[in-house]
């Protein structure tokens, strides 16, 4: 006797999404917290994730793991894969896999990414600056959970076998642990379980945006200075005094001054300004961001000078119209943490366990088999112009749910007894009655895979459409790849789609540029352009990656 049961789910997965990641405030060695989650699959252990974005000990961005003070297991052994998600939130910029234990209130660290190489590639690793951390965690396969019976458990297993007196009763503690393990599993079937959760946590901001004309600008003197007031509208953010010098190396010094009224904490900001075109074109730019450490003493922050007069001068055709210099500003100042939770959970429950002998599944299969290769009973027939093939209703109707359709109201082909089939081949309908009748059928090449697919997908015989799927995408090559990908596009196999785009994405490329990708374009001329699209996405991808 053979038994089939239905796995549980190996990987337990966390999804934080940080909103507004570059105005994180935290500085080196100091984090952000995810909000708790529960991993089902691990006795309902309770855990967060530490971000340091600024990093630990150096500029290497890291996530520390910390199991919180919960009602599991005194010590756990996990696998743990940490990933950023990619901008189409599907592909995953994965890391090492680590094995650790875990004890209550302990916490692992996780080195990620270099902080620079991470913005390097903000244009993909944080879309609309958004970082999405996934933990994926699970059990490692040498772990044996220590099962300790209840004391219900003792007294059931007791009166299960005989005992009267069952509280007094002493069985021994095999027969125990047995019973509580099948009491374990047969709760995980019967209630759902956690196995995927998501949060996010979004950075409040508050943006101060203006555009300073400096007027006569070429008879500036050195150490000449001018000053503009800044005064937010959030009582979060202190007034600011902005001032323009001419330093004496012919740098323009452009200084920001914190006013303190009253006690505002620490302050984190990203400053951003622009020399302007006359066109209204940004000429030099440069971004910093800076904190202001004290939250009751006024403090000065000399933005690093980015442009000489001199240079402004040469260029004063284009820059300054009217001896008029033009400064853009964006202050993009944190607020902290607006928003924390728990915002999406999936649950999954375990299907109940069955057993199946394998020799009587042989037998039956032979037996079903032997009434189409005998000739047996028959009771319809199916016709492919002037040829035939007979069958039972019954046999169709339990494969395919089309069948079952025509044979459960007044058709045509149930008054008649017999289906028209006009869209295939005998060969093809011999094929897919085979596989009806025995699970499996014969495929000699792409074209019967093509055509056996097609019939099965419009009949729903899924085994058969999943089994050609199979064999096509084995089989991709340079020959076959269109066909495959117009077929996959037709049905929207996105499996079978994927294969056949991983053919052509391939270096050197030249199956998409080839007599054969015309003839495609040609005829499918949107699924053409939506295959270039995807290949030239690939490639930024991917290029944007290796820097």
């Amino acid at each position: 006797m053979a038994y089939e049961t239905t796995k549980e789910n190996e990987a337990f997965i966390f999804n934080w999404r940080v909103e507004n990641y570059s105005l994180c405030p935290q500085k080196r060695n100091f984090s952000l917290e995810s909000p708790s989650f529960i991993m089902g699959i691990l006795d309902k252990t309770k855990w967060h994730i530490s971000l340091y974005p600024k990093g630990t000990s150096d500029d290497f961005i890291v996530c520390a793991l910390y199991r919180e003070n919960d009602t599991g297991s005194g010590s756990v052994t996990i696998n743990t894969q940490f990933s950023f998600l990619l901008a189409d939130g599907i592909t995953k910029y994965e890391f090492k896999i680590e094995s650790n234990s875990y004890s209550k209130q302990q916490s692992t660290s996780h080195r990620l990414m270099d902080r620079s190489k991470l913005l390097a590639k903000k244009h993909v690793l944080l879309p609309r600056d958004v970082l999405t951390i996934q933990c994926r965690m699970w059990k490692k396969d040498t772990q044996v959970t220590t099962i300790v019976p209840t004391a219900a458990v003792k007294t059931l297993t007791a009166c299960l076998y005989g005992e009267k007196e069952a509280a007094s009763v002493k069985l021994p503690d095999v027969m125990c642990i047995t019973a509580e393990t099948e009491v374990m599993n047969l709760k995980k079937k019967l209630y759902p379980y956690l196995n995927e959760c998501s949060a996010k946590t979004r950075m409040g901001n508050e943006e101060i945006s203006f555009m300073w004309p400096i007027k006569n600008f070429s008879s500036l003197k050195v150490n000449q200075s001018f000053s503009v007031p800044l005064v937010p509208v959030s009582k979060k953010t202190p007034p600011l005094i902005l001032t323009v010098t001419l330093a004496s190396d012919d740098n323009v010094q452009i200084n920001i001054h914190k006013i303190t009224e009253k006690e505002t904490g620490e302050i984190f900001m990203i400053c951003r300004m622009a020399l302007m075109e006359i066109n209204g074109r940004e000429h030099i730019v440069s971004e910093k961001e800076h904190y202001f450490n004290s939250p009751t003493t006024n403090e000065e922050w000399n933005f690093p000078p980015f442009f000489k007069k001199t240079e402004i001068m040469e260029v004063k055709n284009v820059c300054l119209p009217n001896d008029i210099l033009s400064l853009s500003f964006l202050f993009t100042i944190s607020t902290g943490i607006e928003i924390s939770l728990i915002d999406e959970c999936n649950f999954v429950s375990l299907a109940c366990e069955k057993s199946t002998n394998v020799s009587d599944i042989g037998s039956l299969t032979d037996d079903i088999k032997s009434f189409y290769i005998d000739r047996k009973l028959f009771d319809v027939r199916l016709k492919v112009g002037e040829q035939s093939l007979l069958a039972h209703r019954a046999v169709l109707a339990s494969r395919s749910p089309v069948f079952t359709a025509m044979f459960e109201y007044d058709t045509k082909e149930k008054i008649m007894n017999e289906i028209d089939i006009t869209d295939i081949d005998f060969k093809t309908l011999d094929r897919m009655l085979t596989f009806i009748y025995t699970d499996d059928t014969e495929i000699q090449s792409t074209s019967n895979a093509i055509k056996l697919y097609a019939v099965a997908d419009k009949y729903q015989i899924d085994s058969l459409r999943r089994k050609c799927s199979l064999f096509l995408t084995s089989k991709v090559n340079s020959r076959n790849v269109y066909s495959i990908l117009v077929l996959s596009n037709l049905h929207q196999d996105k499996d079978l789609k994927k294969s056949a785009e991983n053919f052509l994405y391939k270096p050197p490329y030249d199956a998409l540029f080839s007599a054969e990708f015309e003839a495609f374009m040609r005829s499918n001329i949107e699924l053409a352009r939506e295959t270039l699209h995807n290949w030239i996405n690939g490639i930024k991808s991917e290029i944007a990656l290796e820097f």
